[in-house]
């Protein structure tokens, strides 16, 4: 029967014309079961179709590297559900006419293949087609395949479906011999004593990659998977149920090492914002003489509204150091009271202004699993926040020898947790995050407490300063952008809809 299948195409080509490039693509296996079966039914296609002079037939041996990686690597880490557009991308790229690609699954009563046979110049699949195939029918069915792929060879155009997805325009194409395809198909299902269905369901579940999968694997006497991809065998187990191809799962891999990364951000806050000024001085109504003067001026407690801008480098693929700058709102409180020697102090009430922050910062990021969408955060770091001086808000009165202290500030140690998230393609080209933090700080240094002492004995009730709140939290959420490095980007399989 395969006999005359093989003949009824023989004459198809004339032998005046160059041989076709076929590019054959290793089979994809979808579990372990299959891998063997992937393999050595990709070698007898390659066999079969070697033997017909109008075709040479072409591996990934023959492929040029794609970046670090071998074509072989590359088809390998090919997503699952990408199998059709991983040969195409080859194919193109060695020259061929031609691919044949697909997957292998194990089920019930065999192994369940899918094959495309793929137009790589019109960037089209021109037959697929799935059926079950029997222990010991590898053979039979690579030679049948042979048969359907030079019955398709006659023409360009037919099953067809773009898988590019780039709305480009299709080449002009040689109209196919549909009936002899579709009795090729027949008679391939004949052959393989099983029903064909030349548009199955193509939507691949993707079945997790276990520790016992990992065991096995270490087991085996063969050359580890993880030692052909250069990773570890924890890096290949987080590759394996990433859904990602080796080049895309490296760049994620590489996090932010080596990259510059830009956070804008901003937030609420709650601590040593604040700043108290009190002024005290005794006045000689008889002489006008100045006989005491008592100032101080001192961090305080205080909510505020922080924005700024922080820019970074990535050291290490979870950490990067990154220096910032900004400002931060707060309250500024100023008393000054007058008292006439020999009489009764009677305070009057302060006025509140709003005061202007400005901090630096310096802090070392981690963020956790850069393989992952979300990453959580733990990060160490200081904050410097400087407040606008008293003469930014208002003037002793004349005379009054009340002093203007250097601006006060606080300097904070900062622990800080939260949580990243990367944004999805397309955004994702460009390295993006969203980003909360949420830092708690203690205070360390900085000039909270500051005092003025002239002359004595003439003021009376005097208020003393309180010590700065020693701790800080808040809330800071941005946008990070990242550039150079490994930035992540989207997947060249972005440009393939092929539904398998």
């Amino acid at each position: 029967m395969l006999f005359a299948l093989l003949s009824l195409c023989a004459p198809a080509l004339a032998q005046a014309n160059p041989p076709e490039r076929v590019f054959v693509s290793e089979l994809q296996p979808l579990d372990k079961e299959t891998a063997g079966m992937a393999a050595l039914l990709s070698t007898y296609l390659t066999d079969q179709l070697n033997s017909w002079p109008e075709i040479t037939a072409l591996t990934a041996d023959d492929a040029p590297d794609f970046g670090d990686d071998s074509a072989w690597v590359y088809l390998q880490s090919c997503p699952p559900g990408q199998a059709v557009g991983c040969a195409w991308v080859v194919a193109d790229a060695v020259g061929a006419s031609y691919a044949i690609g697909g997957t292998v699954e194990a089920v019930d009563d065999g192994r369940r293949v899918v094959l495309s046979i793929l137009d790589v110049e019109g960037a089209r699949e021109a037959v697929s087609f799935s059926m079950n195939v029997g222990i010991g029918d590898d053979q039979a069915l690579a030679s049948g395949v042979a048969s359907l792929l030079l019955a398709v060879m006659r023409g360009e155009e037919g099953l067809e479906e773009d898988i590019r997805g780039l709305g480009a325009e299709q080449q002009e194409t040689r109209a196919i011999d549909k009936d002899l395809v579709a009795k090729q198909l027949a008679q391939l299902a004949a052959d393989e004593g099983d029903d064909l269905d030349t548009r199955s369901d193509r939507q691949i579940d993707r079945k997790t990659y276990t520790m016992d999968d990992l065991a096995d694997e270490m087991d085996s006497d063969a050359m580890k998977p993880w030692e052909r991809l250069d990773m570890t065998p924890g890096e290949y187990l987080q590759y394996k149920n990433s859904g990602l191809s080796v080049p895309d799962w490296r760049d994620l891999a590489a996090g932010k090492k080596f990259q510059v990364i830009v956070r804008l951000g901003g937030g609420l806050a709650s601590g040593a914002f604040g700043t108290h000024y009190y002024g005290h001085y005794a006045i000689d109504a008889a002489t006008g003489d100045i006989p005491e003067v008592y100032a101080w001026e001192a961090r305080t407690g205080s909510s505020a509204v922080l924005g700024g801008l922080w820019a970074g480098f990535g050291v290490l693929p979870i950490l990067s150091v990154e220096a910032g700058a900004g400002y931060a709102s707060g309250a500024y409180d100023v008393e000054m009271h007058q008292q006439v020697v020999g009489t009764e102090f009677l305070p009057k009430p302060g006025d509140r202004y709003a005061a202007n922050n400005l901090w630096f910062g310096g802090r070392a990021v981690a963020a956790f699993f850069p393989t992952r969408r979300i990453h959580p955060v733990a990060a160490g770091g200081v904050l410097f926040a400087r407040s606008s001086a008293l003469d930014r808000h208002v003037l002793p009165a004349p005379g009054s020898e009340l002093p203007v202290f250097s601006n006060a500030s606080t300097l904070l140690a900062q622990g800080i947790g939260g949580v990243e998230v990367t944004l999805p393609d397309p955004i994702d080209r460009f390295g993006m995050d969203l980003y909360a933090f949420v830092p708690v700080g203690v205070v360390i240094g900085g000039r909270t407490l500051s005092t003025y002492q002239d002359g004595g004995g003439a003021l009376t009730d005097v208020i003393q300063p309180t010590d700065a709140p020693l701790f800080s939290g808040g809330l800071e959420v941005g946008i990070s952008v990242r550039a150079l490095g490994g930035a992540r980007g989207g997947s060249q399989f972005d440009r393939f809809d092929t539904g398998l």
